[in-house]
């Protein structure tokens, strides 16, 4: 018997390459590859593409934790900035209405209503409560969204 008799299954069977390529982020770039026998069953060969798979969801999650966290973080602080913005804004509109409301009392008005100019400063007002209400709760959303993916994240690191 010589050498080239010798020969293993793994060295006469012809191979069959499985190259799977996945981009992580602007910059990078994964690319995994295996080899497995041309004789492998069905189940075999889609066993193999789903170790690969979760291979690179893993090298995914590893570039895209970091940055997910720290939008998360972010957001977290802009929703802290928002909230107090919503009460002072509230505060003002009350105070402003309830001011105007007094001062027209103390004239001697049985109803007052507010003159003119006081009634346009209490629609800018009412906008600017509005407004940081639907901030605050688009806010809200996108964190919920964040955490969600933070958490997806970290399962597939097996965190």
């Amino acid at each position: 018997m010589n050498a080239q008799e010798t020969k293993t299954e793994a060295e006469t069977v012809p191979a069959i390459a499985i190259t799977l390529q996945h981009e992580l982020d602007g910059n990078r770039r994964v690319v995994l590859q295996s080899y497995i026998s041309s004789t492998c069953t069905d189940a075999e060969f889609n066993e193999m593409f789903d170790k690969l798979s979760r291979a690179s969801d893993r090298q995914n999650a590893k570039t895209t934790l970091p940055t997910t966290e720290n939008l998360l973080q972010l957001k977290k602080q802009r929703l802290e900035t928002e909230t107090e913005r919503y009460f002072m804004a509230t505060q003002v509109f009350e105070q402003s209405k309830t001011r105007w409301h007094d001062d027209g009392l103390a004239q001697g008005r049985r109803n007052p209503k507010p003159t003119p100019q006081q009634a346009q400063e209490l629609t800018r007002l009412q906008a600017d409560v509005t407004r940081c209400e639907s901030n605050v709760k688009v806010l809200k959303q996108e964190i919920e969204e964040l955490e969600l993916q933070v958490g997806m994240w970290k399962a597939k690191m097996g965190a």
